[in-house]
C-alpha cells in the first residue's frame, strides 16, 4: 500500500519504519517541517528494540507540506497527540478523498469523534472512512534522529471506525492483523488506558519531577502502591462508566497483560503495582521533565476529561476522575473541564441521555 504517516513523534518514526519494513511505500510529514529535516536529509532509519527485526530501513519520501503528502495515499496514519487531531483534520479536509482510508494511532478518548467533527467544520462533506486505536501500537522512543527503540508492538489492541462496522477498514487489519475490531468508537474511547495510568503517576510523583526535571523512570521507579490504587481506583470508574454504556471493557490489569506489557505473576495476582514494576517494555522509559506534559495536559484534559462529561450523560458519578482534574488543573492553572475535550469539541454536545448518545454515534458517517 501507498502510507503517509503524519506526525515526527516517536510513534511516527516506529509506524513509518514498521510500515516500510514490511513492503509498504511510506510519506512522512508534519506540521513541523523542520522536525524532519534529518530524516529528509538521509531518510534511512535503524528499528532496534528487538520487537522487530533489528535492521535498517529507508523511508521512500519526506514531504514538507501535509496536504502534498496525503494526495496518493491508500491509508494515512496519524501518530500525534490527541491535541493535533483538529490541527489534522483542518488541514486534510479539502484534499482528503472518499477512497482514502484514516487511521488515528492513537485515537486516545474521543479522537474519531474530535477529528469528524472537525473535518466536518472545515468543509469535508464525503463519506468518512476513518478507524481508530485506543493506544498507540507501539511501545518506542528515539535513540537519535535516525534510530527508533520498538520495544513492543500492540497487537491486540482495540479498532473501531466511523461509521460502525465499515468494510473499507479491513485494510488496516492487513497493516496490523491481531487488533480486536470494535462494534463502535465508544469502546476504543473507553479503553483508553493512559488516562487512568498517567495522571497518578503524575500528581504522586509531583516533587520528585520538578526536583530531578524527570530524572527517573515514571514507570518503574515511579511506582508504588499508592499510585497502583489509584490507577485502581479511576480504572474501577472508567468500567462502571463503560457498564452504563451498555459496552464490555476489559480492565486495566487484562488489557496491560494481554498487549504484552506485562508478566503472567502479575495478572494472575491482580496487581496493577507488580504489572507496572514488572513491565519490560515500560522499565527504562523516564519520567517527563515537567508536569505541563502531555502525560496531564492529554491524559488529563482530552482523557479525563471526556470521561467525565460522558459519565454524566450516563448519570455515573465520578468523584475520583473529578477529582484528578481539579488538582491538576490547579497545579498547572489550567480549567480542563473548559479547555480540554469538551462535549461541543467532540460533536456530541446535543446527547442530553445515553440514547441520544448512541444514536449520534450510530449515525455518524
Amino acid at each position: 500500500m501507498r502510507i503517509t504517516v503524519l506526525g515526527s513523534g516517536n510513534g511516527a518514526v516506529a509506524a513509518a519504519a514498521h510500515m516500510t519494513q514490511k513492503g509498504h511505500l511510506v510519506t512522512m510529514s508534519n506540521r513541523r517541517a523542520s522536525s524532519l529535516e534529518e530524516l529528509k536529509k538521509d531518510s534511512r532509519v535503524k528499528i532496534v528494540g528487538n520487537a522487530l527485526k533489528n535492521e535498517t530501513v529507508q523511508i521512500n519520501k519526506i514531504e514538507n507540506n501535509v496536504s502534498d503528502a496525503i494526495t496518493d495515499a491508500d491509508v494515512i496514519i496519524i501518530c500525534v497527540p490527541s491535541v493535533g487531531h483538529e490541527y489534522y483534520a483542518n488541514e486534510i479536509a479539502k484534499v482528503l478523498s472518499d477512497k482514502q482510508i484514516v487511521m488515528l494511532n492513537p485515537g486516545h478518548m474521543g479522537g474519531s469523534l474530535h477529528f469528524v467533527n472537525y473535518l466536518r467544520k472545515a468543509g469535508y462533506t464525503k463519506k468518512i472512512n476513518l478507524c481508530e486505536t485506543n493506544t498507540l501500537t507501539y511501545v518506542t522512543r528515539m535513540v537519535d534522529s535516525h534510530t527508533i527503540g520498538i520495544h513492543n508492538v500492540v497487537e491486540k489492541a482495540y479498532l473501531a471506525s466511523i461509521p460502525a462496522n465499515n468494510d473499507d477498514i479491513k485494510k488496516i487489519l492487513e497493516l496490523y492483523p491481531l487488533l480486536q475490531y470494535k462494534p463502535n468508537v465508544l469502546y476504543t474511547a473507553m479503553a483508553d488506558l493512559n488516562a487512568v495510568m498517567h495522571p497518578p503517576a503524575m500528581l504522586l510523583n509531583a516533587a520528585l519531577i520538578e526536583r530531578t526535571k524527570g530524572d527517573f523512570t515514571i514507570y518503574n521507579e515511579g511506582t508504588t502502591p499508592a499510585v497502583a490504587t489509584l490507577i485502581s481506583g479511576l480504572d474501577e470508574e472508567r468500567i462502571k462508566i463503560s457498564e452504563a454504556l451498555g459496552i464490555e471493557i476489559d480492565s486495566f490489569i487484562h488489557m496491560f497483560y494481554h498487549w504484552g506489557f506485562t508478566t503472567k505473576e502479575a495478572y494472575d495476582k491482580n496487581s496493577i503495582y507488580l504489572a507496572l514494576k514488572q513491565s519490560e517494555p515500560n522499565k527504562n522509559i523516564k519520567s517527563p521533565s515537567s508536569l505541563e506534559d502531555r502525560y496531564i495536559t492529554e491524559d488529563v484534559g482530552n482523557g479525563l476529561v471526556p470521561m467525565s462529561l460522558i459519565a454524566k450523560i450516563a448519570n455515573v458519578e465520578t468523584p475520583i476522575i473529578d477529582s484528578f482534574i481539579e488538582l491538576c488543573g490547579k497545579i498547572n492553572g489550567v480549567n480542563y473541564m473548559t479547555e480540554g475535550l469538551t462535549l461541543e469539541k467532540l460533536g456530541i454536545e446535543k446527547a442530553k441521555n445515553l440514547e441520544e448518545l448512541k444514536a449520534i454515534i450510530s449515525n455518524m458517517q
